[in-house]
Formats: C-alpha cells, sequence, structure tokens
C-alpha cells in the first residue's frame, strides 16, 4: 500500500487532521513539507497516525486483506515516517 498525505484528498474529515491538509481541504503538496524540512515538523503525529490508518482501513474494505507492502514517499518529515512504523505494526 502507498501512503498518501501530498495528492488530493484525505479519508479522514479534514477536521480531524488540520496539519495536513490546506484551506481546501486538500492535502498539502510536497513541496510545503520540503521547504518546512530541518525546522520544526509541521505534521502532528496524532493526526498523520489517524490519516495513515484510515488508509490502511480503507484498503482492506475495498481488497479484503492485508497488504504486500506499506511505505510511503515525497514527504521529508519525521513524524510522516514514524507514523507510517507505528501503523504498520
Amino acid at each position: 500500500m502507498h501512503t498518501d498525505i501530498t495528492n488530493g484528498k484525505p479519508v479522514l474529515p479534514v477536521e480531524k487532521i488540520p496539519s495536513l491538509v490546506d484551506e481546501n481541504g486538500n492535502f498539502h503538496r510536497s513541496k510545503i513539507y520540503r521547504a518546512n524540512y530541518g525546522n520544526p515538523d509541521v505534521i502532528d503525529l496524532d493526526e498523520v497516525v489517524a490519516e495513515i490508518d484510515a488508509q490502511y482501513h480503507h484498503f482492506l474494505e475495498l481488497v479484503g486483506r492485508k497488504t504486500d507492502y506499506f511505505e510511503g514517499h515525497a514527504v521529508m518529515s519525521d513524524n510522516f515516517i514514524k507514523g507510517l512504523h507505528i501503523v504498520r505494526h
């Protein structure tokens, strides 16, 4: 499963994950994360864990089985990487 937090709309309602979305309710583009890398993380860990978990459970509903792989990319964020590890285990 490719976890995406840079394109389109989230699975969760936007009010539950404000650090991940723009004023239109779309995920922030990856350039936002790249521009902030090295500064305090702009991604809230609890929010990203919730969205990753929601995407995983949406996958389970659609496909009916666990994933063969689980990953994400294009986001320079320690909290995103931590979130992937938390949900994956």
